[in-house]
C-alpha cells in the first residue's frame, strides 16, 4: 500500500521522473517516459481541481476469469470523498501481493449507476 501511495503522490504532484521509477521493469520497457507523462497527465489535471491529498479508498484482488488474481490498491482525492461516491478512483495494480513495483495505473471515473 505504501508503494502505491508514494507512486500516486508523485503522480498528483507532476513528479514524473520519481513516479516512473516506481514502475516495474517490464512496464517501463513497454512505456517510455514520454508515454508515461501523457498517460499520467490526467492525474495532475484532477489534482489541480481536487488538491493533491489522497486517501485510501479500497484494496483487494481483481478476479478475471482463469487468470491469476491481480492485487490492486485504489485511492481517492480527499476533497472528492465528501460525496457518497467519489468522482475518481486512482488505481494501482501489482503483479502479485509481494511485488513492490507498480505494474499498471489508471484514473478511473466513478459514475453513479442510473436507476432505470
Amino acid at each position: 500500500m505504501q508503494v502505491a501511495r508514494q507512486f500516486l503522490l508523485a503522480m498528483v504532484r507532476g513528479e514524473w521522473a520519481a513516479a516512473y521509477q516506481w514502475l516495474a521493469p517490464e512496464t517501463r520497457h513497454d512505456l517510455s517516459i514520454e508515454q508515461f507523462r501523457t498517460a499520467a497527465q490526467p492525474f495532475l489535471v484532477q489534482s489541480q481541481h481536487y488538491g493533491p491529498v489522497i486517501d485510501l479508498y479500497k484494496l483487494g484482488y481483481r478476479l478475471r476469469g482463469e487468470e491469476t488474481p491481480q492485487p490492486f490498491v485504489a485511492f481517492s482525492f480527499r476533497a472528492d470523498t465528501l460525496r457518497r461516491l467519489p468522482h475518481y478512483q486512482l488505481d494501482v495494480t501489482f503483479r502479485d501481493s509481494t511485488t513492490r513495483q507498480v505494474q499498471g495505473f489508471g484514473l478511473v471515473p466513478l459514475l453513479p449507476v442510473s436507476g432505470r
